[in-house]
């Protein structure tokens, strides 16, 4: 099996967030519960006009074209369970933001793709363009399936004979909060799927902490 670190874990909801009332101060004290007075880390783009995000307790939140991005600086299960509920946070209080869907995203990046896992990912077409002498630089894999009331992404990217990166993305499309923060409270169920998929593919995960 191959190691794989996690990294860039995340929750997203795409939405028509009103930039106006989600300000530094407004995410502040609507999604982190923090007092006028208390003092948070502001990042902002240089490259991005109106471009921003609030760091508090070890969670980021960005929102910026057309979804609320909420990240976690530790890829481990408690600190992106936290960021959901900060998510979940965002529904709750401002229950009339048009939104459209919420996702919940694992990723994993892996120094080399394992002899069993490229095995798995083997297709016919590969196999031809290799026979008839053409070089593949870089490979790409993407299933969906469905799980609950929503979808499984598997993306797998590597470079031929170098490392690659598999993101597990949890999807949920619906136009109702409710439904959506339901999702979104399910990290815990998909952290478990996650592991699932990762041993079918033939992905250590190693000692992944949480």
């Amino acid at each position: 099996m191959s190691d794989a670190k996690p990294t860039g874990w995340n929750v997203v909801v795409t939405g028509a967030w009103n930039l106006a009332i989600l300000t530094p101060s407004g995410i502040a004290g609507r999604l982190f519960g923090l007092a006028p007075s208390a003092a948070v880390e502001i990042e902002v783009a240089m490259d991005r006009p109106g471009s921003f995000r609030v760091i508090h307790d070890g969670v980021s939140v960005d929102p910026n074209d057309g979804r609320l991005l909420v990240a976690p600086r530790d890829s481990t299960f408690s600190a992106l369970e936290k960021a959901a509920k900060v998510a979940i946070r965002a529904l709750a209080d401002l229950p009339v933001t048009p939104v459209g869907a919420a996702g919940v995203n694992f990723r994993y990046a892996l120094d080399s793709i394992p002899d069993p896992l490229r095995d798995l990912l083997a297709a016919k077409l590969e196999r031809e363009l290799s026979n008839e002498g053409y070089t593949i630089v870089q490979h790409f894999s993407r299933k969906t399936m469905a799980f609950r009331d929503g979808l499984i992404n598997v993306e797998l990217l590597h470079e031929a004979d170098g490392p690659g990166t598999v993101v597990f993305n949890f999807h949920r499309a619906s136009a109702a909060h409710a439904e959506l923060s339901s999702w979104l409270a399910q990290v815990e169920t998909m952290d478990a799927e996650t592991r699932k998929l990762c041993s079918i593919l033939k992905i250590s995960l190693g000692q992944e902490a949480d």
